[in-house]
């Protein structure tokens, strides 16, 4: 057997399944009538500044999705402006929880439905809470994960949080 079989097999199947997620984000906003547009970059996303890089716009316009963990492993999500670090302690504050963890890649799949690196802010397979950095509702629009690393999802912070219910608080140092 080639010895790159397995790794080969384990690309396609990712490929589908991340084809998948972004026909299941777009039913998603369709059948909710979210205003939101999903754009194909053609090219994974690995940060939010090579997408910034990419679009020619800010940093701070890219917003990222974090799934973290409270200490139950209780998962929820955390959305940031781009360039901004998370402030582990305000959140844990927030969530009332001592700790917080950052879910590995299998979790994120596993509770969202999306794989990590292009995860969105909404649409989860598992009804998550949401929690967002009060600097991202200066913009008129910004970019997140859009359900695959080659997609993004360009919408209004103000429809972010009207669709998820989302928290908006001091979430970045």
């Amino acid at each position: 057997m080639n010895r790159y079989f397995p790794w080969v097999i384990s690309i396609y199947f990712s490929a589908c399944l991340f084809g998948e997620s972004v026909d299941t984000l777009r039913t998603y906003l369709d059948e909710r009538k979210i205003e939101a547009e999903l754009i194909d970059m053609g090219a994974p996303m690995t940060t939010a500044q090579a997408a910034a890089d990419l679009l020619k716009l800010p940093v701070e316009k890219i917003f990222k999705s974090l799934v973290l963990l409270d200490a139950n492993n209780a998962p929820f999500i955390a959305v940031l402006p781009g360039g901004a670090r998370l402030d582990q302690k305000a959140l844990a504050r927030l969530v009332g929880s001592k700790k917080l963890k950052f879910a590995t890649a299998e979790r994120v799949l596993e509770v969202t439905g999306y794989p990590a690196g292009g995860t969105p802010p909404l649409g989860h397979k598992q009804a998550l809470p949401v929690y967002v950095d009060e600097k991202i509702m200066a913009h008129e629009f910004g970019y997140g994960g859009g359900g695959h690393p080659d997609w993004l999802l360009r919408i209004r912070p103000q429809e972010l949080v009207r669709t998820t219910g989302a928290t908006i608080a001091p979430l970045s140092l």
